[in-house]
C-alpha cells in the first residue's frame, strides 16, 4: 500500500503554484511602486489564483491585502473592502488586512467598522 504524503508536504503542483504566485506578486509589487495600479491589479489577481492552487492561506492573505491597496489607489473602495475581508478570512492575524479594510471603510463612510479595524491595527502595533 502506498502511504499518502504528509499533510505538511506540499505537492509538486502546489509548490509550482506557490512559485507562480510569488513571481506574480513581485511583478505586482514592481508595478505598484511605479504607480501602474491597473497593471499591479492584474498581477495580484493572477497571483491570488495561483495562491489558491498552492493552498497557502497566509500567501493568499498577503496577496489579497496587496490587491486591496491597489484598488484603494484606483478608488475601487468596494473591491478593496471585499479583498480585505477575504484576506482577513484567510489569515485573521494579518494586521495589514485590517488596515486596508479600515481605509476602504473610511472611504465608504463605514466609520464604525473603520474605527474597529484601526483599533486592531494599533493593538497589534502599539509603538
Amino acid at each position: 500500500a502506498v502511504k499518502p504524503a504528509a499533510a505538511s508536504t506540499p505537492s509538486a503542483a502546489a509548490a509550482a503554484a506557490a512559485a507562480t504566485a510569488d513571481a506574480m506578486k513581485e511583478k505586482g509589487n514592481a508595478a505598484f511602486k511605479s504607480q501602474r495600479f491597473y497593471e499591479a491589479d492584474e498581477h495580484y489577481s493572477a497571483a491570488i489564483t495561483a495562491a489558491a492552487a498552492a493552498e497557502d492561506p497566509k500567501l493568499s492573505a498577503v496577496l489579497l491585502a496587496n490587491r486591496a491597496a491597489t484598488r484603494l489607489k484606483l478608488g475601487e473602495n468596494e473591491g478593496a473592502e471585499k479583498d480585505a475581508n477575504a484576506a482577513i478570512a484567510a489569515d485573521k492575524d494579518y494586521t495589514k488586512a485590517y488596515h486596508r479594510r479600515a481605509a476602504a471603510c473610511t472611504a465608504l463612510g463605514k466609520f464604525e467598522q473603520a474605527l474597529e479595524d484601526y483599533e486592531k491595527v494599533v493593538r497589534a502595533n502599539p509603538s
